[in-house]
């Protein structure tokens, strides 16, 4: 039973190292930056020109921190944006722009990424490499216990069983040679 309960941690340790491992090498887990913008209901400008400021006078405004003044409805939002500017900073920008003019950026592509930063991509690739060493060291560990547990277990059953055989035996002798 105790054994199942290890068997049952590591596993869940194994599928969580791998996850995590292929997560951190599809860069899954550490996202590029994108810029939100501010809420347009609490922007105090009349985005749609229809005399009403943000929230509360705006109807089409459900709180201070709802994105856009004005309800999607059918409008499909169409994004072009311009190419990627150069790496400065190691950050790359670019404008976006609605053609179909929603008033919404639900969809609006990233805005800005990080680029060409070789030694803070080598740090990563290194600190990734240590995290998996680490975990893979931790794992071993475990499994070691467990399989020493697991062992000591198996011993002490062999020595009880062994210690009645014997006294078994001598209580047979005992009785022989009482007779």
């Amino acid at each position: 039973m105790e054994r199942d309960f290890y068997l049952a941690v590591f596993f869940i340790l194994f599928v969580a190292v791998v996850v995590s491992f292929f997560l951190l090498e599809k860069n899954l887990l550490s996202p590029e930056v994108s810029i939100s913008d501010q809420p347009e209901c609490n922007d105090r400008i009349d985005i749609e020109g229809d005399g009403f400021i943000d929230y509360p006078a705006d109807l089409e405004c459900f709180s201070e921190i709802d994105i856009s003044e004005s309800v999607r409805g059918n409008c499909e939002e169409k994004w072009r944006c311009t190419s990627w500017s150069a790496c400065q900073d190691y950050i790359q920008t670019r404008n976006c722009l609605d053609e179909n003019d929603c008033g919404t950026s639900e969809e609006k592509p990233l805005i800005e990424r990080n680029c060409g930063n070789p030694e803070k991509e080598n740090e990563d690739r290194n600190n990734y490499s240590y995290f998996i060493i680490a975990i893979s060291i931790v794992l071993l560990i475990i499994f070691f216990l467990i399989f020493e547990n697991y062992k000591s277990k198996k011993d002490k059953e062999k020595i009880s069983r062994r210690k009645k055989e014997i006294e078994k035996k001598f209580k047979e002798k005992i009785a022989y040679v009482g007779d």
